[in-house]
């Protein structure tokens, strides 16, 4: 490689040539051998170099780099460090690309979508090891954290157009940060998740979500997540979801199932201790103003339906078991009244009928009851 690589100009002449190089010697480490004196370290060091050397010149070279450096870290007896190694390279390579991978250009594109269909089965959790889903994640985070606006449109979409099985993992480790704190970058992503969500109802996503959702709430204080209930309230309600999503006929007047489902897991999780207490009286009078929307779906049998007044219920049950008396006495006794008298009652009234019609209607004779 030492010819190749004296200066700028040679080296952007024989990048792929050097590339090649490096994936010979890729190819000769082997499975279930620890591999220390292969020259794996050197090589690893020397790719990292040459990604920054070349920048934006090596974009089209990344996808095969990953798959390379993926299957490196996955080898069984691997010695650790070698592992650690080729994983820490990887995340170094992505952070180092991400600017030229984040541009609306059709081969900064055409890169990205390589690069993840490359490192998307490992993300995997029952065909692969947590270590390996964790240095996926923790590699792909970094280009999470560095995109912007329309940069991360265009990533969230891409990552989204799939739904790769174990997608939580990359979404969570980019948003969580330190001592209990969000990162920097993670309302921005949280806002186009839940906008995603909103505009698809997949059902996958809306698994996905809940289980970020699930990670964060064990992660932050009581006090950093509150900007993240505010995003989710923002969206609770006919004017957050956009007309494109919402059907004219709808009973629910475009209020979404699944921004109810993230709400109640939110509410939920650890039992709605780490749900702020100045949040709770908000939450419910979001519920109660939904309750017109409740009188309009009491009667439905049609899945969707029955779907939104099961989360809208787990709502209501989470908002109470994580409040207080204060919470409970306002608006709490109105909002319990206000999904008896739509739901509950309503049950009741049904029952009586029955009951009343049994007391009073004529026994039917053998032969009228065998017909029926």
């Amino acid at each position: 490689m030492y010819p190749l690589t004296t200066s700028l100009p040679i080296i952007l002449l024989n990048l792929p040539a050097i590339s090649q190089a490096l994936y010979d010697l890729y190819d000769n480490v082997r499975d279930g051998q620890d591999n220390l004196h292969s020259g794996l370290d050197s090589a690893l060091q020397l790719h990292h170099a040459l990604f920054e050397t070349c920048q934006g010149e090596a974009l089209s070279h990344l996808p095969e780099a990953a798959k390379q450096m993926t299957r490196l870290g996955t080898l069984r007896a691997l010695d650790p460090k070698l592992v650690e190694r080729t994983f820490s390279t990887l995340s170094l390579i992505l952070r180092t690309m991400s600017p030229f991978l984040l541009k609306p250009s059709a081969e900064a594109q055409e890169a990205l979508k390589g690069t993840w269909t490359e490192v998307r089965p490992y993300l995997k959790p029952k065909a692969n090891k947590k270590y390996v889903r964790k240095c996926i994640a923790d590699a792909w985070a970094g280009i999470i954290r560095k995109a912007r606006s329309e940069g991360l449109a265009r990533l969230v979409d891409i990552l989204l157009e799939n739904e790769a099985e174990g997608l939580e993992a990359v979404w969570t480790n980019s948003l969580k940060g330190t001592s209990h704190n969000l990162h920097s970058r993670a309302l921005s992503v949280i806002g186009l998740l839940l906008d995603r969500l909103i505009a698809t109802e997949s059902p996958t996503q809306l698994v996905t979500l809940n289980l970020v959702f699930t990670a964060l709430v064990h992660h932050c204080s009581s006090s950093t997540i509150v900007p993240v209930i505010d995003l989710i309230l923002a969206r609770l309600g006919p004017a957050a979801t956009s007309e494109s999503s919402t059907s004219k006929s709808s009973p629910r007047a475009g209020t979404s199932t699944s921004i109810l489902s993230v709400l109640s897991t939110v509410l939920l999780v650890r039992k709605g201790k780490r749900y702020p207490e100045a949040q709770l009286k908000p939450t419910m009078g979001k519920l109660q103003a939904l309750l017109p929307s409740l009188e309009q779906v009491k009667g439905r049998i049609a899945e969707d339906d029955i779907e939104w007044r099961r989360h809208y219920v787990l709502c209501v049950m989470g908002s109470l078991q994580a409040g207080k008396l204060t919470q409970w006495l306002s608006p709490g006794v109105a909002l319990i009244d206000g999904v008896w008298t739509r739901l509950v009652s309503r049950l009741f009234e049904q029952l009586d009928i029955s009951l009343t019609y049994r007391k009073h209607a004529k026994p039917l004779r053998s032969s009228a009851r065998s017909s029926i």
